[in-house]
Protein backbone atom coordinates (compact mmCIF):
# COMPACT_ATOMS: atom_id res chain seq x y z
CA UNK A 1 0.00 0.00 0.00
CA UNK A 2 2.84 2.42 0.83
CA UNK A 3 4.27 2.17 -2.68
CA UNK A 4 0.80 2.71 -4.17
CA UNK A 5 0.39 5.87 -2.10
CA UNK A 6 3.86 6.97 -3.17
CA UNK A 7 2.89 6.56 -6.82
CA UNK A 8 -0.22 8.66 -6.30
CA UNK A 9 1.75 11.26 -4.36
CA UNK A 10 4.44 11.40 -7.00
CA UNK A 11 1.98 11.60 -9.89
CA UNK A 12 0.33 14.60 -8.27
CA UNK A 13 3.69 16.13 -7.39
CA UNK A 14 5.03 15.65 -10.93
CA UNK A 15 2.18 17.66 -12.36
CA UNK A 16 2.46 20.44 -9.78
CA UNK A 17 6.22 20.61 -9.19
CA UNK A 18 9.12 18.51 -7.89
CA UNK A 19 8.40 15.23 -6.06
CA UNK A 20 7.64 15.51 -2.38
CA UNK A 21 9.39 13.43 0.24
CA UNK A 22 7.58 10.26 1.29
CA UNK A 23 5.29 10.35 4.29
CA UNK A 24 3.74 7.62 6.37
CA UNK A 25 1.01 7.03 3.80
CA UNK A 26 3.51 7.11 0.93
CA UNK A 27 5.55 4.26 2.38
CA UNK A 28 2.79 1.67 2.81
CA UNK A 29 3.46 -1.80 1.47
CA UNK A 30 2.63 -2.85 -2.07
CA UNK A 31 2.63 -6.63 -2.44
CA UNK A 32 5.37 -7.98 -4.69
CA UNK A 33 4.41 -10.44 -7.42
CA UNK A 34 4.81 -13.66 -5.43
CA UNK A 35 5.32 -15.89 -8.46
CA UNK A 36 8.41 -13.93 -9.51
CA UNK A 37 10.21 -13.72 -6.15
CA UNK A 38 11.51 -16.30 -3.70
CA UNK A 39 9.99 -16.56 -0.22
CA UNK A 40 13.22 -15.59 1.57
CA UNK A 41 16.72 -14.50 0.60
CA UNK A 42 20.05 -14.06 2.28
CA UNK A 43 21.19 -10.57 3.28
CA UNK A 44 23.52 -9.88 0.35
CA UNK A 45 23.50 -6.20 -0.61
CA UNK A 46 25.24 -5.47 -3.88
CA UNK A 47 24.32 -8.81 -5.40
CA UNK A 48 22.22 -8.90 -8.58
CA UNK A 49 18.79 -7.47 -7.94
CA UNK A 50 17.03 -10.86 -8.27
CA UNK A 51 16.99 -10.89 -4.45
CA UNK A 52 14.85 -7.75 -4.52
CA UNK A 53 11.26 -7.30 -5.65
CA UNK A 54 10.88 -4.63 -8.33
CA UNK A 55 9.90 -1.28 -6.83
CA UNK A 56 9.34 0.64 -10.02
CA UNK A 57 7.07 3.14 -8.28
CA UNK A 58 10.21 4.81 -6.93
CA UNK A 59 11.34 5.36 -10.53
CA UNK A 60 8.65 8.05 -10.66
CA UNK A 61 11.00 10.06 -8.42
CA UNK A 62 14.06 9.32 -10.58
CA UNK A 63 14.85 13.00 -11.11
CA UNK A 64 14.85 13.74 -7.37
CA UNK A 65 16.94 10.63 -6.65
CA UNK A 66 19.50 11.24 -9.44
CA UNK A 67 22.43 13.64 -9.70
CA UNK A 68 26.18 13.93 -9.27
CA UNK A 69 25.96 12.45 -5.74
CA UNK A 70 23.21 9.79 -5.62
CA UNK A 71 23.86 8.98 -1.96
CA UNK A 72 23.27 12.63 -0.99
CA UNK A 73 20.18 12.76 -3.24
CA UNK A 74 18.73 9.65 -1.57
CA UNK A 75 19.55 11.01 1.88
CA UNK A 76 17.76 14.29 1.06
CA UNK A 77 14.77 12.54 -0.55
CA UNK A 78 14.13 10.23 2.42
CA UNK A 79 15.05 12.78 5.13
CA UNK A 80 11.41 13.63 5.82
CA UNK A 81 10.16 10.03 5.83
CA UNK A 82 8.06 9.24 8.89
CA UNK A 83 10.29 6.43 10.16
CA UNK A 84 12.55 5.97 13.19
CA UNK A 85 15.78 5.74 11.19
CA UNK A 86 17.05 6.18 7.63
CA UNK A 87 20.41 4.70 6.64
CA UNK A 88 21.91 5.44 3.22
CA UNK A 89 25.14 3.91 1.93
CA UNK A 90 26.86 3.31 -1.39
CA UNK A 91 27.49 -0.44 -1.61
CA UNK A 92 28.90 -0.63 -5.14
CA UNK A 93 30.69 1.94 -7.29
CA UNK A 94 32.02 1.18 -10.76
CA UNK A 95 32.51 3.05 -14.00
CA UNK A 96 29.21 1.81 -15.43
CA UNK A 97 27.09 1.19 -12.31
CA UNK A 98 26.53 2.64 -8.85
CA UNK A 99 24.35 1.02 -6.18
CA UNK A 100 22.98 2.83 -3.12
CA UNK A 101 21.24 0.96 -0.31
CA UNK A 102 18.54 2.82 1.65
CA UNK A 103 17.23 1.21 4.85
CA UNK A 104 14.10 2.64 6.48
CA UNK A 105 13.54 1.31 10.02
CA UNK A 106 10.62 1.72 12.39
CA UNK A 107 7.95 2.27 9.76
CA UNK A 108 4.51 3.30 10.97
CA UNK A 109 3.01 0.13 9.53
CA UNK A 110 1.24 -2.79 11.20
CA UNK A 111 3.04 -5.45 9.15
CA UNK A 112 6.39 -4.02 7.94
CA UNK A 113 9.04 -3.16 10.51
CA UNK A 114 11.71 -2.12 7.98
CA UNK A 115 12.12 -1.56 4.25
CA UNK A 116 15.33 -1.74 2.24
CA UNK A 117 15.67 -0.21 -1.22
CA UNK A 118 18.47 -0.99 -3.65
CA UNK A 119 18.85 2.01 -5.96
CA UNK A 120 20.81 1.20 -9.15
CA UNK A 121 22.29 4.04 -11.19
CA UNK A 122 23.88 4.41 -14.63
CA UNK A 123 26.38 7.15 -15.47
CA UNK A 124 25.62 10.05 -17.80
CA UNK A 125 28.26 11.76 -20.00
CA UNK A 126 28.04 14.93 -17.86
CA UNK A 127 29.13 13.07 -14.69
CA UNK A 128 25.63 12.73 -13.24
CA UNK A 129 24.10 9.41 -12.26
CA UNK A 130 20.58 8.45 -13.38
CA UNK A 131 18.38 6.08 -11.39
CA UNK A 132 17.57 3.09 -13.62
CA UNK A 133 16.32 0.36 -11.29
CA UNK A 134 14.91 0.03 -7.77
CA UNK A 135 14.60 -3.19 -5.81
CA UNK A 136 12.78 -3.66 -2.50
CA UNK A 137 13.04 -5.98 0.48
CA UNK A 138 11.05 -5.88 3.72
CA UNK A 139 11.23 -7.28 7.23
CA UNK A 140 7.94 -8.11 8.93
CA UNK A 141 6.78 -7.58 12.48
CA UNK A 142 6.56 -10.76 14.56
CA UNK A 143 3.49 -12.73 13.56
CA UNK A 144 3.12 -10.80 10.28
CA UNK A 145 5.46 -12.88 8.10
CA UNK A 146 9.20 -13.31 7.66
CA UNK A 147 11.56 -11.63 10.17
CA UNK A 148 14.49 -11.66 7.71
CA UNK A 149 14.98 -9.44 4.64
CA UNK A 150 12.87 -10.74 1.76
CA UNK A 151 11.21 -9.50 -1.41
CA UNK A 152 8.05 -11.36 -0.33
CA UNK A 153 5.24 -9.20 1.11
CA UNK A 154 4.34 -9.25 4.80
CA UNK A 155 0.94 -10.49 5.98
Amino acid sequence: MRALYLVLLLLVACTDGPPETPSESALRETPAPTSAVPETVEDEPGEPSAAYAPADTYLEAAEALSGSDPEAAARAYFAEAEVDDVEVETIERGEDRLVVLVTLSGLLDDSITAERLQLVYAPEPDGRWTLTEVGRQVRCWEGRGHPEWSPAPCL
